[in-house]
């Protein structure tokens, strides 16, 4: 799943999550609760499209709806187990990044790693214009 996807996934797990509280019994704590971080969720799901880093804050949110689903009351184990499997989901999805090599899951390449930075463009685009397939060439210092 590439990174945009698991942004879209987390903004429609956060309309779920607002939407939950009118499907079964919450307390006002959780209703609120799930009110709240579904907007929340949803917000910054779409923010994260165009700025990769808030995603990270999503992932502060599902730690906080794992911990408020043990914490805040309940009138319904639905609500309780609802909020733990959202939690998961949308904390496990904040965390799809989009690697610089194959835009989208997984470790970063060798190269990168290697460098501590971003991997080395797949063809130089000048090579490219002169026909020898984007190989990359030596320089030999003399």
């Amino acid at each position: 799943m590439g990174a945009k996807t698991a942004r879209w996934v987390n903004a429609l797990e956060g309309i779920w999550l607002f939407s939950s509280v009118f499907f079964w019994p919450h307390t006002t704590a959780q209703s609120t609760n799930s009110s709240i971080v579904g907007i929340v969720t949803t917000l910054l799901a779409l923010v994260a499209l165009g700025v990769p880093a808030v995603r990270y804050l999503n992932t502060v949110a599902a730690a906080w709806l794992l911990v408020s689903a043990f914490v805040l009351p309940t009138l319904s184990l639905a609500t309780r187990w609802n909020s733990v499997t959202v939690g998961i989901v949308i904390g496990l999805l904040s965390l799809v990044r989009r690697t610089p090599a194959t835009g989208g899951v997984g470790p970063r390449p060798a190269a990168a790693r290697r460098s501590g930075g971003a991997a080395p463009a797949a063809a130089d685009p000048e090579s490219a214009r002169q026909g020898d397939g984007g190989r990359q060439h030596a320089v030999v210092a003399g």
